[in-house]
């Protein structure tokens, strides 16, 4: 049986986080497993996280807040770059009319691929995941869903395309989502749950050789997007920003986005849209006062409205370090997620981060201890 949260509170006010002790918690194999992504149902019960391993990838779940976590399952064949979206259930006067649903992007053979999966109570019970759907040919697919549509955005030929639909084989055909000429890279998506806008952001090159950060968004459930991309981030000087993440606060309707930057060295910049995406506060740098280098930054927003940016700092080895930004407009000093990297010759790359409605967060990464092969780790903050 699934823990059960009582909410004490209707708004999580702005809090001091701590993250607890950090994991192990992919299945002990020879090899690397990295690039993991990580979901919360809105309770935080459960968890799933993604991973590639050794060819494939992998699904685990855990149903205790992350103290746990279930023996893992393949997702599809040779399948790379998984990415996870969640459907929340749905009640009306008690009666369930939406299942929870999770859904799995991920790219294998040089195609987009989109799996549904439903999940009885408990480890024991695993999860049942659907035929995957063809969703079209490219790669760097990443997925958002709302209580009624999935949304799925993907590179190809150097252009960003995204499809949209209730679920299933039921997605739309492809839509170009970028508009300028040049390539166009590695898109992060976001959908409004409460307006059915849908936010595609990526890095882009524009002219000048280097790239720059853009957002093109959908107000009609992802059926079209605007003629016009909108540039994100400020730099005059062009240096290349690249590896965007972008995140909608669903009750003040703000969109953040943080991404790489170079100006000025490999940093991690942040800006915020109160205009939906129309236009963009001036850029601020995220690991300020750090001496190190910042990369792969997420974005993610919590029910307090505090919005929260998980990235890794070379300043003393490669370290997970999570960051708020406060109501001051400036940044928190940041939170080390991992209790060994940086020590040792243990090295930390590509986090991803979530939360649930109690503000709790949920961090993985990947990381080695020394020897060649990463692992994926996990930390909870609250």
């Amino acid at each position: 049986m699934k823990w059960l949260r009582t909410i004490t509170s209707t708004r999580c006010a702005p809090h001091a986080l701590a993250f607890g002790p950090d994991q192990q918690i992919n299945d002990p194999a020879d090899g690397t497993q990295d690039r993991p992504d990580i979901v919360a149902e809105r309770n935080g019960l459960p968890i799933f996280v993604a991973y590639e391993d050794a060819g494939g990838s992998r699904l685990i779940r855990s149903d205790d807040l992350g103290d746990t976590w279930s023996p893992s399952m393949a997702i599809g064949g040779a399948s790379e770059r998984p990415a996870l979206a969640f459907r929340d259930e749905v009640l009306v006067e008690g009666v369930v009319e939406t299942s929870a649903t999770l859904f799995i992007a991920y790219a294998e053979g040089g195609s987009i691929y989109l799996i549904e999966g439903t999940f009885p109570d408990g480890l024991a019970m695993p999860v049942a995941l659907g035929a995957p759907v063809l969703v079209g040919p490219g790669t760097e697919p990443d997925v958002a869903a709302t209580t009624d549509a999935v949304h799925v955005a993907w590179e190809k030929d150097g252009q960003i395309f995204a499809a949209s639909g209730p679920g299933g084989a039921a997605l739309s055909a492809e839509l170009r989502v970028d508009t300028g000429g040049g390539e166009a890279f590695v898109p992060s998506i976001a959908a409004n749950r409460t307006t059915g806008a849908v936010y595609v952001a990526y890095h882009a090159r524009r002219g000048m050789g280097d790239t720059d950060v853009y957002l093109n968004v959908s107000k009609d459930r992802g059926a079209s997007y605007g003629d016009q991309e909108v540039r994100i981030d400020d730099d005059g000087g062009g240096q290349n920003q690249l590896n965007i993440s972008i995140g909608i606060d669903d009750r003040s309707q703000q969109l953040y986005a943080t991404w790489e930057d170079r100006r000025g060295g490999a940093n991690v910049y942040f800006s915020r849209s109160v205009d939906d995406g129309a236009t963009w506060d001036p850029n601020l740098e995220t690991g300020a006062g750090l001496g190190g280098d910042q990369f792969t930054p997420q974005a993610v927003i919590d029910p307090g409205r505090n919005a929260y940016v998980f990235f890794i700092d070379t300043t003393d080895g490669r370290r997970p370090l999570f960051t708020r930004f406060n109501p001051d407009g400036i940044f928190d000093p940041p939170l080390q997620a991992s209790e060994r990297a940086g020590q040792a010759g243990a090295s930390a790359n590509n986090p991803s981060v979530a939360t649930d409605r109690y503000g709790t967060i949920y961090a993985v990464w990947s990381e080695n201890h020394g020897g060649p092969d990463l692992n994926i780790f996990f930390a909870r903050a609250e």
